[in-house]
């Protein structure tokens, strides 16, 4: 890979999934990780301070890695400054959706496929929470704490939206608001995932 910064588009990302990334697509590199669900800009300093020791003290080439679902503008246009004027030594991952992104991030790195993804992966999880009544969807999603979860439940009936899932294409903008209210530091996921579940129709009311 020849772009000092690369980007994959993915929700809510962890460590983990940094440490597969950084694996697809470097051979032979020490790395660094930094992963928050939000980027602020204390973390941002962080890493402009990281990849000056890299490149200024080591002399070795060096990934940082860095994973959020936002970030402030003002962490943003901090990160910024190191990818307009990169290190010899220095390379840079960043995995968040790109949507979230500020335009003159996204002019800098170079968006690659996400290798996580997996278009059937869950596929027959879903079908079987459309076809259960409503009581044991709400059940379903009561058991669902985290963002990340809940995320990554909703970007598959947005994409199951588009195929034979009529249930699905009927509400697919409930979803996406469901998605987009995820992103907010107060939302509550309960009330999210329960608001989406009660929209999809049972099948027999099609």
């Amino acid at each position: 890979m020849g772009h000092h910064a690369l980007h994959v588009s993915h929700s809510f990302p962890d460590k983990s999934d940094l440490e597969k990334l950084i694996e697809s697509f470097f051979s032979d590199v020490e790395y660094e990780i930094f992963v928050e669900e939000t980027l602020k800009i204390d973390l941002s300093r962080e890493i402009i301070g990281r990849s000056q020791k890299t490149s200024n003290q080591t002399g070795q080439s060096r990934v940082i890695a860095v994973g959020f679902h936002s970030g402030t503008r003002e962490a943003q246009n901090a990160l910024l400054k190191v990818l307009e004027e990169p290190s010899r030594s220095t390379r840079f991952l960043i995995v968040a959706p790109k949507e979230n992104l500020l335009d003159t991030i996204t002019s800098r790195i170079q968006t690659m496929e996400n290798p996580l993804s997996s278009l059937n992966e869950g596929d027959k999880e879903i079908e079987d929470l459309l076809n259960i009544p409503l009581a044991k969807r709400l059940s379903y999603v009561a058991s669902i704490e985290t963002k990340r979860e809940a995320y990554k439940l909703l970007e598959k009936l947005v994409r199951l939206s588009g195929q034979e899932y009529k249930q699905l294409h009927l509400v697919k903008k409930a979803i996406e608001k469901g998605m987009r209210h995820l992103s907010l530091p107060s939302s509550s996921i309960k009330q999210i995932l329960e608001t989406v579940m009660v929209a999809i129709p049972q099948k027999k009311q099609i």
